[in-house]
């Protein structure tokens, strides 16, 4: 009887892995150009600085980071959105969420 419930754990946890490794893999160039719009963002806001006070949030759409990026699409999938930069602790974060056919950055 411990056997089959061994087995059963361990055939879970397997089951599991095999899923996170692939949706990780899917996912892998949505989460590149995340982090890709994220370095345009503060190049971007580096050319063009704002005033922004501590707390304080501003939007810049990802197309107005065309100078900055090669494309904004994952392997044919368009996408649209924008990064949010926030003065926080005296320093500039970016946060880049995305709206694809096949992806959506999840808001935190």
């Amino acid at each position: 009887m411990y056997f089959i419930w061994g087995l059963f754990i361990v055939v879970l946890v397997a089951c599991f892995l095999f899923m996170g490794f692939k949706t990780a893999k899917t996912y892998k160039g949505y989460y590149s150009l995340e982090s890709n719009l994220d370095e345009a963002a503060s190049m971007y806001f580096t050319q063009n600085p704002f005033s922004l006070e501590e707390g304080e949030s501003m939007k810049v759409d990802i197309n107005d980071l065309s100078d900055y990026v090669d494309s904004v699409d994952v392997k044919g999938d368009k996408c649209s959105g924008y990064v949010l930069i926030t003065k926080k602790d005296g320093k500039n974060t970016y946060k880049t969420y995305l709206t694809c056919e096949n992806y959506k950055t999840l808001k935190e």
